[in-house]
C-alpha cells in the first residue's frame, strides 16, 4: 500500500514595524531579521512532494472524490520525481479520471515510476506490456516486469505472474511456478490467487494432489462470503469432497443468489436429479436457464435439453 504522509502547514505572521509595537522603537537588525523570516515563511509555505502526493490522494479518495484535482496534486509531486504520484497520475490517465483517457501517457507514468523500482508501477506497466496497451505486446518482457513487483512484495503482480505461468500466455507453461507465485500472494490473502492455488491442489498440478487442503484454503474465504470460493466449495461437493453437506448447500443457495452463474448450474442439477435435497424440477431448471443466459457451456447445453424434453 502506497505510504501516507501528514500534511504540516504553518503560517508566520510578517515581522512588523514599531505600529505593531506601540511605544518601542525598531533596531537596525529587526529588518534583516523580518527579511530572514519572511523568507523562511514562503519556504515553509511550499507543500513537499509527499505532501502534495497526500493532497492528490485526499482529493481521489474523499467521498465527494475530486479526480482533477487529485491529478493536478499528483502532476506537481511527479514533477519533483516523486514514484508514487507518478504511479496514481498514470492510474488517473489509464481510466480517464480527472484528466483525459490516454494509454501512453499513462505508460510514461508508470516508466518513470518503474525506473524506481516502485513495485505498483511495474505491475501496472507488466499489464500494459502483456496485453500491447500503448506498446507492443511482449509476454516475456511483461512476465519479467511482474516478477520484480513479486519479488518486492507485491502480491496483484504474484498473483498475476502465477496466471501467466499457470496459464503459459505467451511463455512456456509452468505449473510449478504458477502454484509459488499463488502461494505468495495467498499468503496476502488474495482471492483469486488463493482460489486458483487450491484448484492447482485439488488437480495436482504444479504441487501434490491435496484435496483436504484445497478445501481448507477456501474454506475461511466462503465463510466470509466470497462468491468464487462458496461456488468452488459446492462444486467440489457435488464430485465427492467431504465438505459437509449443510455448509455446501448453503455455500451453493449464497453463491447461486449472488448470481454466480457455475453455482446456478450445479445447485440447478442437484434439484433435477432430488441428489442431496428435495428433487424440485421446476426451480432446477429455471436455475440451469439463469446459468445458460449467463453463458455458461455446461448450462447451454442443458437448458437446450431441457427445453426438448421438459419431461425428463
Amino acid at each position: 500500500a502506497s505510504p501516507r504522509w501528514k500534511r504540516v502547514s504553518r503560517s508566520f505572521r510578517s515581522p512588523g514595524g514599531s505600529s505593531r509595537y506601540p511605544g518601542m522603537r525598531t533596531a537596525p537588525h529587526a529588518h534583516a531579521i523580518g527579511w530572514i523570516l519572511l523568507l523562511l515563511t514562503a519556504a515553509c509555505a511550499t507543500p513537499s512532494a509527499d505532501e502534495l502526493f497526500e493532497q492528490g490522494l485526499a482529493a481521489e479518495t474523499a467521498a465527494t472524490a475530486d479526480p482533477s484535482a487529485a491529478a493536478a496534486s499528483y502532476q506537481a509531486a511527479a514533477a519533483t520525481g516523486h514514484p508514487g504520484a507518478h504511479n496514481n497520475l498514470g492510474l488517473l490517465h489509464y481510466r480517464g479520471r480527472g484528466v483525459p483517457q490516454d494509454l501512453a501517457a499513462a505508460a510514461t507514468c508508470f516508466q518513470a515510476a518503474a525506473a524506481q523500482d516502485f513495485a505498483p508501477a511495474l505491475c501496472n506497466l507488466g499489464v500494459m506490456q502483456l496485453f500491447g496497451q500503448a506498446m507492443p505486446a511482449d509476454p516475456v518482457a511483461a512476465a519479467g516486469l511482474l516478477r520484480r513487483a513479486a519479488r518486492k512484495g507485491d502480491c496483484r503482480a504474484a498473483y498475476l505472474l502465477g496466471a501467466v505461468l499457470d496459464e503459459g500466455f505467451g511463455v512456456p507453461a509452468d505449473p510449478t511456478a504458477a502454484a509459488h507465485w499463488y502461494e505468495r500472494a495467498a499468503a496476502q490473502d488474495h482471492a483469486a490467487a488463493t482460489l486458483r492455488l487450491a484448484r492447482l491442489c485439488w488437480q495436482g498440478r504444479g504441487v501434490p494432489t491435496d484435496r483436504a487442503r484445497a478445501v481448507e484454503l477456501l474454506r475461511g474465504r466462503a465463510a466470509a462470503g466470497d462468491t468464487a470460493a462458496q461456488a468452488q466449495l459446492g462444486n467440489w461437493f457435488c464430485r465427492g469432497a467431504e465438505i459437509e453437506r449443510s455448509a455446501a448447500l448453503d455455500w451453493l443457495e449464497a453463491a447461486s443468489a449472488a448470481g454466480h452463474a457455475g453455482a446456478q448450474y450445479d445447485l440447478g442439477l442437484l434439484l433435477l436429479r432430488g441428489a442431496v435435497v428435495a428433487e424440485d424440477r421446476t426451480r432446477g431448471a429455471a436455475l440451469v436457464a439463469q446459468a445458460a443466459a449467463a453463458g455458461l457451456p455446461a448450462a447451454l447445453a442443458r437448458s437446450d435439453a431441457l427445453a426438448a424434453a421438459p419431461g425428463r
